[in-house]
Parts: structure tokens; sequence; C-alpha cells
């Protein structure tokens, strides 16, 4: 066949594709479904890998309209979605308050409306049983049934764990790759190397002091800024310090005391505490500052994820320069938990020591944050398989 002929016609349909599908979208923004759409544009890109629903093809659009909405609908229902996803979505931050049921009935009912107006012909969006299903009684029903149950991962699907060494061993000879940089060693040495004596205004002694912290602690993003003085003290039977944490989601107190390292002192938290108080005027307080017996008072006055969106800047800034920025960006404050989590399952911590740790309840939330692509996982389990009775010795 003569492609003089057919190229012509293929080119008018694609053009006559985008201007439908681009006057569509047009439409459906002026009428102020934005939000909806960002939250679509976010299940698409994040969750299933393809791309935002404005860089669609109307006819890839309507092959995989009903599997879209299906698994969306699912997603929606088991998955805790903050009321500023956008924020969340871009910064990865940890928030407590979710979207209700009526929100996402109302974000799911614009995004069905807005495939509707751009397929007007697919006999799925047209079935009123099957979008009852997916939108209705039994929507309502799994999004009511365990609303803070549900996984919480949204905005941080892409984040790396950050461990307190590289997981792949030492860094090479010479010029080592960035993924032996990314680790919680790395950043507090940049930020010692940087640090000056009473330099309260970059504060590089408090920011590593939290980032320690939170590292030994399992903590969420926010969570060290809770931390108290006056919880504080030293155990002569553990011979640690012992302290309280409190869980950010619960309001819940419980013990969390910290040893020092056993090796490297970058990441030691009474290594980190002195270097607070000596150098970073930690313990300076003014008699009238209400927030005096916190161990970061300027941290406490910051509201909601303040403290974890200071935290996630500071470990981004001070991450070798070696780094791509592209992989720069993957890590956050919700980092340090998923590395922790990942570090306690591969040296064998008990399932129950470990959930006393991160402070999780149970049924537990833990497995959103392990991360299944770290070999030292199941490494333990591979020597056992291998008839080795010591799983810990060097084969």
């Amino acid at each position: 066949m003569d492609k003089s002929v057919v190229t012509p016609s293929v080119t008018v349909n694609l053009d006559r594709t985008r201007f439908v599908r681009d006057v569509g979208m047009a439409t459906i923004t002026a009428k102020g479904y934005g939000s909806a759409l960002s939250l679509l544009d976010h299940f698409l890109v994040k969750v299933l890998n393809e791309e935002k629903l404005v860089d669609m093809q109307l006819d890839e659009l309507d092959a995989d309209a009903e599997d879209i909405l299906r698994g969306l609908s699912l997603w929606m229902r088991d998955t805790n979605i903050p009321k500023n996803h956008a924020k969340a979505r871009d910064k990865g931050e940890d928030t407590a308050t979710y979207m209700a049921y009526s929100g996402l009935k109302d974000y799911l009912s614009k995004i069905i409306h807005v495939l509707k107006d751009l397929l007007p012909d697919n006999a799925f969006l047209h079935d009123e049983d099957e979008i009852e299903l997916i939108s209705g009684a039994q929507f309502e029903k799994g999004c009511k049934r365990s609303q803070m149950r549900k996984s919480d991962t949204f905005g941080v699907e892409s984040k790396i764990g950050l461990y307190r060494v590289a997981r792949y061993g030492p860094d090479a000879t010479g010029t080592p790759h960035w993924t032996f940089l990314i680790n919680c060693d790395s950043i507090c040495k940049n930020m010692m190397n940087e640090t000056k004596n009473d330099d309260t205004y970059n504060n590089l002694t408090g920011k590593r002091l939290a980032l320690v912290l939170n590292k030994h602690a399992v903590g969420r993003g926010s969570e060290f800024s809770e931390l108290q003085f006056k919880k504080m003290h030293f155990d002569p039977f553990l011979d640690c310090l012992g302290t309280t944490w409190i869980d950010r989601k619960t309001v819940r107190e419980y013990s969390c005391p910290f040893v020092p390292n056993k090796g490297g002192y970058a990441t030691d938290v009474f290594h980190a505490l002195g270097c607070y108080f000596a150098c970073g005027r930690g313990l300076f307080r003014m008699p009238s500052d209400l927030n005096r017996d916190y161990l970061f008072p300027n941290q406490k006055k910051l509201t909601g994820s303040g403290p974890a969106s200071w935290l996630t800047k500071a470990l981004r800034k001070y991450l070798p320069d070696q780094v791509p920025l592209e992989q720069r960006n993957t890590v956050s404050s919700v980092s340090i938990r998923i590395a922790s989590i990942t570090e306690m399952a591969a040296g064998n911590v008990s399932f129950w020591e470990s959930n006393a740790r991160s402070g999780h309840t149970l049924p537990t939330n833990q497995e959103k944050y392990w991360d299944r692509d770290d070999p030292f996982s199941s490494y333990s389990a591979a020597m056992c398989l291998a008839g080795w009775d010591d799983t810990k010795s060097k084969v």
C-alpha cells in the first residue's frame, strides 16, 4: 500500500484525538476538578507506572478505563490519603489527617465523571450496575471499615532506605558509586565537616542529632521534636540513656533506650548529643520559652509535619555531591524509618522487639516499610537452607 495515502489519514486521526482530549481536559479543569485529577495522576504514575491523564491517548484510555477505575477504587479504600495529598505526594511528609469517606466518594465521582466526558462511548462507564459496585455501598463500607488501619504509604512509595552505612559493603577504592554514599554515615560526616561553634542559624549539630535519634528510635519524621529533658535518665542497670518516645499518631508513650555505637562515631547518639550541647548551644534556653523542656524547642514550635520537612531538607542538602538529583529527591525523613525496620529484620531482631522499638500497634503496619530489595533480610535464611548452623558466620 502506498504510504503517502495512509500517513495523512493517520496524522489527521491523531490530531483529532489530541484535540478532543485537550478540549475535554480544558473543560474539566474549569469545573474545579483539579484536586481529584491530581489524585488520579498520582495513582496512574506512582502506583500503575502509567502516564498522567493529560498525556494518555484516548484510545489507550478507552481500553484501560475499566481496569484503572477498579484499581483506583480498591486503592482508595485501602490507603490513607492525606487531606493535603499534593503536599504529601511531593514531599513525602507524614501526616495524621486523612480524607474521610465523604471526600473520597466525591473524588471518585468526579474522576468517573471526567472519564465519561472524555469517553462518551465507553460501555463500562455507562453501565450503572458496574459503576455502583466500585463507587457505591461496597466502596463506602470499604472506606469506613478500618479507616485508620489502612496503609498510609501515600506519597512515599518511591522513597529509598537511609541506612546507617552503605548496604552493600564499604566504600570502593577511588571514587565510589553514588549508591555507596546514600547513608546516614555520609550525611552526618558532611554535617560535621561544616559545623562551626555557636552556629545556631544553620544548626548542623541539631540536624545531625535529629537524624541520629530518629534512626536509633525508628521514629516517624517529626517525632524527634517531642523529646523532653525531664523524661531522660541514665539507666545504671542497662548502662544506657533511658527515655520515652511519643507516637505522634496515637499520642502514646513507650520506653526507648539508647545505647552507644559499637563502631563509628558519626551516627552515635552520645557523640551527637555532646556536639549539640558543646558546639551548637543545645542547652541554651530563654527562661520565658514555653518549650524550654524540649530537646529541640524551635522544632517543637513547628506545627504538623513541619519538623519532618525541616529534617528532610537537611538530609537532601548534606548528601554527598556525587549523588544525582533524581536519587537525592528520593530521600526523606521516611527513608530513616524504612532502613531501620529493614536493618532490624536483617539483624534477626524478633517480631515483638521490632514492633516495640518502632512503636507500631498490632496487627502491625511494619511491612509497608520493609525494603524487600535488601538481600541481607533473606541472607541468614539462605545460609540456614544451605546447612550452616551459625547463620552469622562468614562463608
